[in-house]
C-alpha cells in the first residue's frame, strides 16, 4: 500500500485512490459519502448520497474512464510508444443509467471501507496531525460541499470546475496523486505491427477491458484471455503491471493470450461478476467453446458505415481500443443530441427516446456475458501465491492449471475489507468500555435479581491490548448462565486507568491519572472485602500489579485488605494492596478466578484506536497501545498459571454479535494445561511479544525482531 503523507486527509486519499478528479461533481458526492462513512454521523443521509453518487457515476463514467486512460498515457515511459486507447474527455453527452445503483453503492463502499485501515496504518508518529487535518476537512466538507450535494439532483447538468488536484481550495502541499501513488500505475500499451492498416492488429502489450468490450475480447482471444483486476492504491497491483509488461516484451508466453487490465474503480459490474476480493486479482479465461462463440457472434449487430463510425468517435473524442477491429463496433441508433454513453463507450444499442430499453439491452448483454464466462471455467491465480515472472509464465502457459508456489500469508495481494450488510449504513456506536456495556446490562430491579447464596464468589479478569475488542468479550460474558444468575450482585471495575507512568505524561495529566487509579483501587478493595462477584476490565499489561491483585483475591476469603502506597519512585516501590487484618467470619468459599482474554492483530487495533480518537477526541499514544499488546502477550502464559480457568477469544475472526455469534475460542485452560484450538492463530498472538513499540506504520511492527 502507498504511504499517505500526514497532511493528506482521508477524503482526498479516497478520491485519489478511486481516481475521481476533485473538480467533478461526482467527486464532490464521493467526498460527502466518504466523510459520512468515516464519521457514521447520519446513516440515512449517507444512504441517500451514495445512491446519488451511483446515478452520477453512471452519467459521468465515460469521463472518468477517459481521465484514467489519459493519465495512463501521460505516465508512459519509453520504449512503450502507444496505448490501447487514448481517450479524450471533452463534450461527452449524458447517457442513461447503466449501473445497478445498489451494486454500484456496494462496490463503492467496499472500496472506501478497504481504504480506511490502509490510510490509518501510516503516520503513527504524527497521529495528532492526522486527526487534526481530517477534522478540518470534515468541517470544510460539511459547510461548503454537503449543502450543494444535498440540494442538487444527480442528473442535473452541473458544470464541473476547472481541473484541480484537491477539493480543499488551499491544500497544505501542492503534491499530486502521482506523488502519493507513484507513476507505477501506468498501463503499458500495445505494440502495433508496422504493416497493419486499420484492420487487424498484431499486439504484444496490455489492453483495457471493460464491461462493454469484454465479450469482444473473449471472441478475439483464441489463446485465452488474462484479466488483471487492478487498483491504483495497491502497491502489489502496480508491481504486477510491470511484471506483465516485462513478460510480454520478452515474449515469454506460448501461446500468447490477450492480456487486459480492468480498472476496478470504474468497473463495478465486472468486479461483482468475478467476485473480486483482492488486488491484483489475476484471472485466466480459456478460449470460448465453439457453441459459445457462435452464440456470442450471432448477437453482433451490423457493421456501421465509416461515416457513422467517424461521427461516433468524433462526437466523443474517444477512440475504440486499437486491439479490436474498428469495423466490429456495434451499430448505434443516433439521436439528434448525439450517441449515448452506453452506445459510444460500451457498444450497447439503444432505441430512440427509450433509455429503459437501453438499460434492458445492457442487462441482457451482461447476463449473456455472465453465462459465457461461467461456462469458461475461469481460473484465479491464488491470493497467497508468489507473484514472479517465472511463476506467472508457467501458470499462464499451463492455462491456469499449474499450482504456483505459495506463501503462508497473503502478503502478495491487498485484500478488500469485507463490508457486511449491517455495516453499510449503521450509525457509529457509542464508544463505551466493556464495563460500561456490562453495567447497562445489569438488573435495575432487586426484585428480579437476587444474590445466589452458597456459591463461591467469582473474580473475572477481562484482558487484552488496547482496542483489542474487550467489549466483544463483555458480550460473550453477558450471555453466560453465570451472568444471568449473578448480575445484580456483580461489581464492575474499569482498570483502563491502571497504568504506571511509563509515558511522558503532562503534570496535569499525571495527577489526574494517579487520582483515578487510586479511586479504582479503592473500589476494588471494598468489593473484595465484601466478598462480591467482580468483573475486572484491564489491559493487564503491568504484571506486578496484576500479580498483586491475584494474590489479594486468593487470600480474600480469610483476610481483609487495604490500599498500599502504589507505584512510587519510578518503580522502586510497588505496593498496591496490603493485608489489613483477618476476617472475623471467613467467606464460605475462596474466590474462583477466571480469565477471559481476547486478542486481535495490532494492525487492526491501531487504526481502530485512531478512529476512536477521531470520533471521541479521546485516545492514547500509539506507543502505549503497542506496549499493551506486547506486555499482554509476554505475560499471558504466566497469568494462565495463576487463574483457575481461562479462555482466549480470537477477535481476528468476524462475529456478528447481533445475530448471537461470538469469536471462536483460540485457547483455553483445562485440567491438563493450556489447550490450543488454533495453533497458527496462537503463534500470531505470541508474536506480539516482539512488537516494535516505536513503529511508525504497520510495516514496522516487527522490524526489531
Amino acid at each position: 500500500m502507498f504511504r499517505p503523507p500526514p497532511w493528506l486527509p482521508f477524503i482526498e486519499y479516497v478520491l485519489m485512490a478511486l481516481e475521481h478528479p476533485p473538480d467533478m461533481f461526482v467527486s464532490r458526492l464521493a467526498a460527502c459519502c466518504t466523510m459520512l462513512f468515516l464519521t457514521r454521523s447520519d446513516p440515512e443521509l449517507l444512504r441517500s448520497l451514495c445512491h446519488k453518487w451511483a446515478i452520477r457515476f453512471s452519467k459521468d463514467r465515460a469521463t472518468l474512464v477517459a481521465r484514467i486512460r489519459r493519465r495512463a498515457v501521460e505516465f508512459q515511459s519509453p520504449p512503450t510508444s502507444s496505448l490501447c486507447s487514448k481517450d479524450g474527455a471533452c463534450n461527452l453527452p449524458p447517457g442513461p443509467t447503466l449501473c445497478d445503483p445498489d451494486e454500484c453503492v456496494e462496490h463503492f463502499l467496499r472500496l472506501v471501507n478497504t481504504l480506511v485501515p490502509m490510510y490509518f496504518s501510516w503516520n503513527w508518529h504524527r497521529t495528532e496531525d492526522v486527526i487534526n487535518i481530517n477534522k478540518e476537512y470534515e468541517v470544510y466538507v460539511r459547510q461548503n460541499i454537503l449543502p450543494m450535494c444535498m440540494s442538487t439532483d444527480p442528473e442535473e447538468d452541473v458544470s464541473d470546475e476547472d481541473e484541480s488536484l484537491f477539493i480543499f481550495p488551499d491544500p497544505l502541499s501542492p503534491c499530486g496523486s502521482e506523488h502519493i501513488f507513484g507513476s507505477t500505475t501506468k498501463v503499458p500499451g500495445i505494440q502495433l505491427d508496422g504493416g497493419t492498416k486499420g484492420g487487424s492488429l498484431s499486439f504484444h502489450g496490455i489492453t483495457f477491458a471493460t464491461i462493454g468490450n469484454l465479450s469482444e475480447r473473449l471472441q478475439k482471444s483464441p489463446n485465452g484471455l488474462v484479466l488483471v483486476f487492478h487498483a491504483r492504491f495497491s502497491t502489489k497491483s502496480c508491481e504486477v503491471l510491470h511484471i506483465f509488461e516485462d513478460i510480454l516484451k520478452k515474449e515469454l508466453l506460448d501461446p500468447v493470450p490477450t492480456v487486459s487490465v480492468v480498472h476496478v474503480v470504474a468497473e463495478p459490474e465486472l468486479a461483482n461478476m468475478f467476485n473480486i476480493s483482492w488486488f491484483p486479482t489475476i484471472v485466466y479465461v480459456p478460449p470460448l467453446e465453439r457453441d459459445d462463440l457462435n452464440h456470442s457472434l450471432s448477437k453482433e449487430e451490423h457493421t456501421p458505415s465509416e461515416n457513422n463510425s467517424a461521427e461516433l468517435k468524433s462526437s466523443l473524442s474517444i477512440r475504440s481500443d486499437k486491439s479490436a477491429n474498428n469495423n466490429t463496433l456495434r451499430t448505434a441508433v443516433f439521436r439528434n443530441s448525439g450517441p449515448s454513453i452506453s452506445e459510444a463507450l460500451y457498444g450497447v444499442p439503444s432505441s430512440v427516446g427509450s433509455p429503459s430499453s437501453t438499460l434492458h439491452g445492457f442487462r441482457t448483454y451482461e447476463e449473456d456475458l455472465s453465462t459465457i464466462i461461467g461456462k469458461g471455467h475461469y481460473r484465479f491465480y491464488p491470493a497467497n501465491a508468489v507473484i514472479t515472472i517465472p511463476m506467472l509464465v508457467e501458470w499462464i502457459n499451463n492455462k491456469g492449471l499449474s499450482r504456483p508456489r505459495t506463501k503462508d500469508d497473503e502478503d502478495c495481494v491487498s485484500r478488500i475489507k469485507v463490508l457486511r450488510e449491517g455495516q453499510k449504513f449503521r450509525k457509529c456506536r457509542e464508544m463505551v468500555s466493556a464495563i460500561v456495556m456490562l453495567r447497562q446490562l445489569q438488573c435495575s430491579s432487586e426484585e428480579h435479581c437476587r444474590f445466589v447464596e452458597g456459591e463461591a464468589p467469582v473474580f473475572i479478569f477481562m484482558g487484552g491490548g488496547m482496542a483489542a475488542g474487550k467489549s466483544t468479550a463483555a458480550t460473550a460474558l453477558s450471555r453466560s448462565a453465570w451472568w444471568e444468575k449473578n448480575k445484580a450482585d456483580i461489581v464492575l471495575v474499569n482498570a483502563d486507568d491502571f497504568k504506571v507512568a511509563m509515558a511522558p505524561w503532562s503534570e496535569g495529566g499525571k495527577t489526574m491519572h494517579e487520582s483515578s487509579t487510586r479511586a479504582a483501587e479503592k473500589l476494588l478493595v471494598r468489593a473484595i472485602n465484601q466478598g462480591r462477584n467482580i468483573v475486572f476490565d484491564s489491559t493487564m499489561m503491568w504484571r506486578p500489579f496484576i500479580e498483586q491483585v491475584m494474590s489479594m483475591v486468593r487470600n480474600a476469603h480469610t483476610t481483609l485488605y487495604q490500599q498500599g502506597v502504589g507505584y512510587k519512585e519510578n518503580g522502586a516501590i510497588e505496593e498496591y494492596f496490603k493485608p489489613l487484618e483477618p476476617r472475623s467470619i471467613p467467606l464460605a468459599k475462596p474466590y474462583e478466578i477466571r480469565f477471559l482474554a481476547i486478542t486481535v492483530e495490532p494492525e487492526i487495533a491501531i487504526p481502530r484506536g485512531i478512529l476512536r480518537w477521531f470520533s471521541t477526541g479521546r485516545g492514547v499514544p500509539i506507543q502505549m497501545q503497542l506496549r499493551s499488546f506486547r506486555l499482554f502477550a509476554e505475560n499471558f502464559e504466566r497469568y494462565i498459571e495463576l487463574v483457575d480457568s481461562a479462555t482466549l477469544l480470537n477477535n481476528n475472526v468476524f462475529a456478528d454479535l447481533k445475530k448471537g455469534e461470538l469469536p471462536p475460542v483460540l485457547a483455553e485452560k483445562t485440567e491438563k494445561g493450556l489447550l490450543i484450538h488454533d495453533e497458527e492463530a496462537y503463534e500470531l498472538f505470541l508474536r506480539h511479544r516482539h512488537l516494535n513499540e516505536d513503529a511508525e506504520n504497520s510495516l514496522e511492527l516487527y522490524s526489531c525482531k
